[in-house]
């Protein structure tokens, strides 16, 4: 009976520690999230700003025909939802990378803790109770360990954060030939011909045009692999 009730115990601990791990975990992804969205603000206020000056700019069909002018706000707004794209997985990856990390450090703390109790007279001796949270803790440390690396948070963060850059720069060339008489970029001062102009930002996008999300399946060892080591 008594074993049990010690079952029961142990498995409501593991339960409740998991789930309140867990809530921490999402609770510290949205505090991210928040915390980049007031960091990227002034940079998302810019793009309005932009955005509304391609949107309403009128040019003389003379200085670029009015299907050519189209044709360089569907590439300003396909470069946006790019843009946007790159944006939202960076921001997703880097509150992930935030919040495992920040886990990693607790449990791994707490579990140092723990083995310096366990380092006094071993494992066998400590109670049921003790054994769960200790299993539990060594169990979350080893997830979020391997989350960072499987995901390969920075890595992501980095990439991604490169593409969201690369599209702006872009997009600030269209904004630029718009706005200037058809200068071809910020540094120089000829005219460039609309169709020349058109199709090298074509060519930008396609260049920079990436899926730049991966997992690093790899660094997850084998069972196999395990027990051939040990």
């Amino acid at each position: 009976m008594q074993n049990q009730e010690d079952k029961k115990r142990s498995i409501i601990v593991c339960v409740s520690i998991i789930i309140g791990t867990l809530a921490f975990y999402y609770l510290q992804i949205f505090i991210a999230k928040k915390s980049a969205d007031d960091i990227l603000q002034p940079y998302i206020d810019g793009d309005v700003k932009i955005e509304a000056v391609i949107v309403t700019i009128k040019i003389s069909p003379d200085q670029i025909p009015s299907n050519k002018l189209r044709i360089l706000k569907n590439q300003y707004d396909i470069i946006k939802s790019k843009k946007e794209h790159h944006l939202k997985i960076t921001r997703l990856m880097n509150a992930y990378y935030f919040a495992s990390t920040l886990l990693l450090v607790i449990s791994t703390i707490v579990l140092g803790v723990l083995l310096l109790k366990v380092a006094d007279d071993g494992l066998k001796t400590k109670s049921n109770l003790f054994k769960t949270i200790f299993y539990t803790v060594l169990s979350l440390t080893t997830f979020f360990g391997v989350l960072i690396q499987v995901l390969d948070h920075k890595e992501n963060i980095a990439s991604n954060k490169a593409t969201y850059i690369a599209y702006s720069s872009t997009q600030l060339k269209i904004y630029n030939y718009l706005t200037t008489d058809g200068k071809n970029d910020m540094t120089n001062s000829e005219t460039i011909n609309v169709d020349k102009f058109i199709s090298s930002i074509n060519q930008e996008i396609t260049s920079i045009n990436n899926i730049t999300f991966g997992i690093e399946h790899d660094r997850v060892k084998d069972a196999n692999d395990i027990f051939k080591n040990n």
